[in-house]
């Protein structure tokens, strides 16, 4: 099959450090976290990492959120029974490890800008972009959970404020990372000089919500500052992360939602006075692949038996920050009333009707968000697999995919030897990295 863009396609692993991530209950599949292995140790990571970079991926991502999930029956007592992406330990810490068993693998953390001093960040992501040669991301978040706020001792932020909070907090990053110049470390053994001061410079930032003196604790890292992503969802959201990312990503139930997305984020990027093309649009996916057709579905059909119905409950609850113990379950999912969290979200529950759930309940919606948090499931063979993927990628006019297996560590091991060779085959996916840092693997546009 021809490849019919000017670009290849991009993908990256992705996953919470969590009893399990985008499926709940994923966890209690007999191959999950296999023998000799638990989802804490860095061993499952490890291998993940190395599997993801036999699959040439540009990265693996990390989400994860500050508290466990507590809107549901107003209790974190579901979210514990069910291991729902929580307990979530510091990934930060977990990067180092999967960086020493790879060599181009890009690395992605969340870290909230609501809960972290600008300084603190620009210098952990500065330090692991020096320990890894160039291979970190960030993905930005504004965080909104009650418990969160109450873990940290301040009330939440109102969410259109978060995001002007967050516009100052990256500001200050950006000046930061400028305030060492490029050639500022010279390293004059003859001379004695080990960086020219002329050349490194305060930031005296003084605004509404940070001051911040400056200048950066760490000189700077190979690729200057670390891959932006943003998963904003609201207006506003939208907004942020078409100034400030380098990636955007989105979960999106059909090719339709996927390129009325990617259509619109490239319209604020040339409003912000970026390109289009400067902005990549990643879309979230969970394949679930077999040798046969049959075979994929009875694996379809036994992953999603595991999720439990309060468990996707108390998922959408903390997603959404409304208690849905509170409705009639039964009742039709269009009737659901206004809702203070993510926006979108049930709008794009409710969206299923065109999967076969046209009378779908309150009930059935909040089941098939536990099964992939609205990512599609592409379940097949790998060549039925690569061929969705292929056409999900050139009809959405999107950049790539984030790739999240509920079997850990296996799934990622399965797509990369099923699926990627069928996608290099195609023409539509690297054959190696052109280049050594993440911000190269992005660039590629060459197979190689």
């Amino acid at each position: 099959m021809p490849m019919s863009k000017q670009k290849l396609m991009h993908l990256v692993g992705f996953s919470l450090w969590s009893p399990s991530a985008h499926m709940v209950g994923a966890w209690r599949h007999p191959e999950s976290h296999g023998p000799g292995m638990s989802w804490e140790g860095p061993e499952v990571w490890q291998r993940i990492a190395q599997d993801c970079e036999r699959g040439k991926m540009d990265a693996f991502f990390f989400a994860s959120q500050l508290a466990p999930y507590g809107v549901y029956q107003n209790s974190i007592a579901p979210t514990l029974r069910d291991g729902i992406q929580f307990p979530t330990p510091d990934v930060m810490l977990l990067l180092p490890m999967m960086a020493a068993v790879t060599e181009r693998l890009g690395l992605v953390s969340t870290l909230s800008t609501t809960y972290n001093h600008p300084y603190s960040a620009v210098r952990q992501f500065s330090t692991l972009d020096h320990l890894t040669k160039g291979r970190i991301g960030w993905n930005v978040v504004t965080s909104f959970q009650p418990r969160e706020a109450a873990n940290y001792g301040i009330e939440p932020v109102p969410h259109d404020e978060r995001y002007v909070r967050a516009e100052e907090y990256m500001e200050v990053c950006k000046q930061l990372w400028a305030s060492w110049a490029p050639d500022s470390v010279v390293e004059d053994k003859e001379a004695g000089i080990w960086a020219d001061a002329t050349k490194v410079h305060d930031i005296d930032f003084d605004g509404k919500y940070y001051k911040c003196k400056g200048p950066a604790p760490v000189p700077p890292s190979p690729q200057g500052t670390p891959v932006l992503f943003q998963a904003g969802g609201s207006g506003s959201g939208r907004d942020f992360c078409a100034r400030w990312s380098d990636a955007a990503l989105s979960f999106q139930m059909n090719v339709v939602q996927m390129k009325a997305y990617a259509e619109d984020m490239s319209a604020r990027a040339v409003a912000a006075g970026r390109r289009a093309e400067d902005l990549q649009k990643f879309f979230g996916v969970q394949p679930i692949v077999a040798v046969s057709e049959g075979e994929a579905k009875e694996k379809q059909q036994y992953l999603n038996g595991l999720v439990p119905p309060d468990g996707s409950l108390a998922l959408l609850s903390g997603h959404t920050a409304f208690d849905f113990d509170t409705l009639d379950l039964d009742a039709p999912a269009d009737e659901i009333p206004d809702m203070p969290g993510i926006q979108g979200i049930w709008g794009a529950v409710t969206s299923l009707a065109d999967h076969g759930l046209e009378k779908m309940t309150i009930r059935e919606g909040a089941r098939a968000y536990g099964q992939s948090v609205l990512m599609p499931q592409l379940v097949g063979t790998p060549q039925q697999v690569a061929d969705e993927l292929i056409s999900l990628w050139e009809e959405s006019d999107g950049d790539g995919f984030l790739i999240t297996c509920p079997v850990r560590p296996g799934g990622f091991g399965e797509f990369t030897d099923l699926v990627v060779p069928i996608l290099q085959k195609a023409g539509v996916y690297r054959n190696d990295y052109a280049g050594k840092t993440f911000r190269d693997h992005l660039a590629q546009t060459d197979a190689g």
